[in-house]
């Protein structure tokens, strides 16, 4: 998208959006799963960069099933992805969400002395950020307001409802709050199916590289305003798909 394109961060951002439709099938691409929830799935909006960042992300590898003996043949590769890993999702029994390494290094950077890019199969991280930037103090990560991505999200985050106590008395869920304990409960639902996992970097998660991912502002802001989204992505389809064209006219001036 940058160079062959030459979109920006948030133009590439914008285009990614078309993952809110459909789903991804083994059959097609060797990734499998929805982008959102399959009801989501259907309706074009900003649902999937909500999901991005008010869910827990960790890898999932081999989705294809590629045996041994067919990699050593050369007869097929292995295909990783990211899946929902945030505290219910495999219990609940809700579809199958994922995301692919170029939707989340959107976002995310890899762990802590990486190169900076987010692979799936070498990256063993979870990917996810606080409610609150704030409660990390190791990088200043500026203004990074999680509260109207978590509102796009029927005040939910990683699978857990805000502001309501957590069963076994875990304490109050407390979204925003800057606290160690809030802290602890959040890392304890996003990456609840990664227990043990180095955080993948992202904003108030990171030392060495900034913030995150390089478009994550620009997801941020179409998580929060749907309406933001909708209207970059109009502008950025228009340069794409007139990209290498100059002399196109509207229809009322061809002729017949």
């Amino acid at each position: 998208f940058l160079d062959n394109m030459g979109l920006n961060w948030e133009e590439s951002a914008a285009l990614m959006g078309v993952h809110t439709l459909g789903r991804a099938e083994l059959k097609h691409s060797g990734y499998d799963g929805w982008w959102t929830t399959p009801e989501n799935s259907r309706r074009f909006d900003n649902s999937y960069f909500v999901n991005m960042l008010a869910g827990g992300w960790c890898e999932e590898l081999n989705v294809n099933g590629c045996d041994a003996a067919a990699l050593n043949a050369g007869e097929c590769v292995e295909k990783h992805q990211w899946k929902r890993c945030d505290k219910g999702m495999v219990e609940s029994g809700l579809a199958h969400e994922m995301m692919l390494n170029s939707d989340l290094c959107l976002a995310y950077l890899d762990q802590e002395g990486g190169d900076g890019q987010l692979r799936a199969g070498e990256d063993h991280c979870c990917a996810w950020v606080h409610s609150n930037t704030a409660m990390d103090a190791r990088v200043n990560v500026g203004d990074f307001d999680m509260g109207g991505v978590i509102r796009n999200n029927g005040n939910f985050f990683c699978n857990q409802e805000c502001d309501r106590p957590l069963e076994g008395g875990g304490g109050l869920y407390a979204c925003g709050q800057d606290t160690r304990a809030q802290s602890v409960r959040e890392l304890e639902a996003c990456c609840a199916g990664a227990a043990g996992a180095p955080d993948c970097r992202s904003n108030g998660l990171s030392e060495e590289r900034g913030p995150g991912g390089p478009a994550v502002e620009s997801v941020r802001r179409f998580a929060e305003d749907e309406l933001f989204f909708a209207l970059t992505f109009v502008d950025v389809w228009k340069k794409v798909t007139e990209n290498g064209f100059g002399n196109l006219r509207s229809l009322g001036h061809c002729v017949a």
